[in-house]
């Protein structure tokens, strides 16, 4: 963004709006979730098609997907006679503007010691509730290389993220807040959200929701006449915590309310 569109308190709000990498949504994706679909290629019959499972996974400072797969299932099977997997991550199934990647690469059982014990830590971690993984059939697996990382963010929202780009980006500090902040100004300042949607968007709108967040700003879904669409609100600068997300917010909130000010002054000054 331009520091002359800082400074005059304008954001850009259509489709070429700032927002993150591809590279940097899909490793956010990965990291804020714990389950996914894991598609391996049927070494059983039907032999050679590829087959999906939702399967617990947890991820490591380079966004490989780290999961403990029994060696009872079909999808373990598969993969020691073919490693190659895809592994699909969704933020939800309810619609299509509903953001998801898929990564490509091989899977491969992990058994050095030292190894072990990091994906466990980790594994752990995103679900203290795993106690199956203490059982004899659940071995530790690894997506060693992520050749390609494929996101789709919504209607005409797709890129690719290739191996060196996918680890190397850095989840969203702030996204994962989505959900307490999203539900408090939905619930409780809906008001100031179509205030900020009308000023920096140019849009009327009946209603407008906060879907999705991350540092550098907000997917809000707005209703016109019945019908729902996102827009994107950038933030004038970049949120790298919690605390910074709520002053982001209030500095927009403020602009608008400003420019509204002045907007409804403006006839009385002129008479």
């Amino acid at each position: 963004m331009s520091s002359a569109a800082q400074s005059s308190g304008t954001v850009p709000s259509n489709e070429k709006a700032t927002r993150p990498t591809v590279a940097e949504e899909c490793r956010t994706i990965v990291r804020n979730h714990t389950f996914g679909v894991l598609s391996t290629i049927s070494e059983s019959e039907p032999r050679g098609f590829p087959v999906g499972s939702v399967v617990a996974y947890a991820d490591d400072e380079a966004g490989r997907p780290l999961m403990f797969l029994s060696t009872l299932s079909k999808h373990t099977h598969d993969l020691q006679v073919d490693e190659k997997a895809s592994f699909t991550v969704a933020t939800g199934l309810g619609s299509a503007e509903d953001a998801r990647v898929t990564l490509i690469g091989s899977i491969k059982r992990v058994e050095d010691d030292q190894e072990v014990r990091r994906i466990r830590e980790a594994f752990v971690q995103a679900h203290p509730e795993a106690f199956w993984i203490e059982f004899g059939d659940f071995q530790p697996h690894r997506m060693e290389r992520v050749l390609q990382a494929r996101y789709v963010g919504g209607f005409a929202r797709a890129g690719t993220a290739r191996e060196g780009e996918y680890a190397d980006a850095m989840p969203d500090p702030v996204a994962q807040f989505t959900g307490p902040v999203a539900k408090h100004m939905n619930e409780d300042h809906e008001a100031q959200t179509i205030l900020c949607v009308q000023h920096f968007c140019e849009l009327e709108a009946e209603s407008a929701k906060i879907v999705a967040l991350d540092r550098l700003g907000m997917d809000v879904q707005i209703t016109q006449e019945g019908a729902t669409r996102r827009v994107r609100l950038p933030f004038l600068i970049p949120a790298e915590d919690r605390k910074a997300i709520k002053d982001r917010i209030v500095e927009l909130t403020k602009t608008a309310a400003a420019a509204q000010t002045k907007t409804s002054e403006s006839p009385q000054q002129s008479a």
